[in-house]
């Protein structure tokens, strides 16, 4: 077994904080997924979970080429009572959510 040369091991560490501070801190903190996301059965939180990462997801795409996006808590409120606008943002191509 070969050890990674210094670039490279470099770049893997990146991308991992990558995926840790892009999607975990936003889930954690902005999501307050911690602490609100209590269930009783495992097939609950597999679905609890997956959704959340699709909210997240929508809120990344949707907020691509702002200049100031709203915070992923302020987006999640302001959509948590719009089911019907999240199912309209499920089926946009991706790359083409409206504004």
């Amino acid at each position: 077994m070969s050890a990674l040369p210094p670039a490279a091991f470099l770049a893997a560490r990146r991308a991992e904080w990558g995926i840790e501070n892009g999607l975990h801190y936003v889930l954690d903190v902005s999501g307050d997924e911690d602490r609100r996301l209590h269930v009783r059965t495992l097939n609950n939180l597999c679905v609890l979970t997956l959704l959340s990462r699709i909210s997240v997801a929508l809120w990344k795409d949707s907020q691509r080429g702002k200049k100031w996006p709203p915070s992923y808590y302020r987006w999640r409120e302001h959509h948590k009572a719009r089911p019907d606008a999240l199912l309209r943002l499920m089926r946009t191509p991706v790359g083409r959510i409206p504004p």
